[in-house]
């Protein structure tokens, strides 16, 4: 049986379905249909392997997110004196290998303790570390504090040490000098500190020989140029 189409003819009276005979299906119509098939879908397959090549390459290739840094471990306040002077020993090593970030955060957990004479420990570490981060002018005010506020303190004879050599640090050696007569002469001072006061208390001494000999003898050397 032979397919129709159908299309619409118009006469002078009514409208009338005309039967239209179909193209034939020979072999080469089939061939050609064919050929044209397999070359849409060769060109199909080819755009979809250039895309998805395209999207690996800008996956690959795409920048990935930096991974967070894990937060540091809360270190907890010190509840006793000895847990304070333990965490002051990891401080104080801490400083040695100079991790001054850890080393700040164990200040920072020392210095909410309650008692105050290990406060006043964790203020004389705090000098000593600011010292070593050339925070001089924090190292003298966190001395200087204790010193003022806390007249009575133990602790009175080390601060004056620190804020001289903070002092120092901050190229004032008249103060310097000064602080550390103070800190030599203050009866609560350790041994070892008085002694490295006096040896600074020397070479502050010698410093300024040698500075006002050299200015004396600066007019000389000229006046007697021709």
């Amino acid at each position: 049986m032979v397919p129709v189409e159908f299309a619409w003819c118009m006469d002078a009276k009514r409208p009338v379905i005309a039967p239209q005979l179909a193209p034939a299906l020979t072999r080469s119509t089939v061939a050609s249909y064919h050929n044209r098939v397999r070359t849409s879908f060769s060109w199909s397959m080819a755009v979809f392997v250039v895309v998805l090549a395209a999207h690996a390459t800008a996956f690959q290739s795409a920048p990935t997110a930096p991974r967070s840094r894990a937060a540091p471990p809360i270190i907890q306040t010190p509840a006793s004196a000895k847990e304070s002077a333990n965490l002051r020993q990891q401080a104080r090593t801490a400083l040695r290998e100079k991790r001054y970030d850890r080393a700040e955060a164990l200040l920072k957990a020392g210095l909410r303790i309650r008692l105050q004479a290990e406060r006043e420990a964790w203020q004389l570490f705090e000098c000593e570390l600011a010292l070593a981060r050339d925070q001089a002018a924090r190292a003298g005010l966190t001395a200087m504090r204790l010193v003022i506020l806390t007249p009575d303190s133990a602790n009175v004879g080390a601060a004056l040490y620190w804020a001289a050599k903070a002092y120092e640090a901050l190229t004032r050696p008249a103060k310097a000098e000064e602080l550390y007569r103070e800190c030599v002469a203050h009866p609560s001072t350790p041994k070892n500190l008085r002694d490295a006061a006096t040896k600074r208390l020397d070479a502050i001494s010698r410093s300024s020989t040698t500075q006002a000999t050299t200015s004396s003898s600066s007019p000389r050397a000229g006046a007697s140029q021709p």
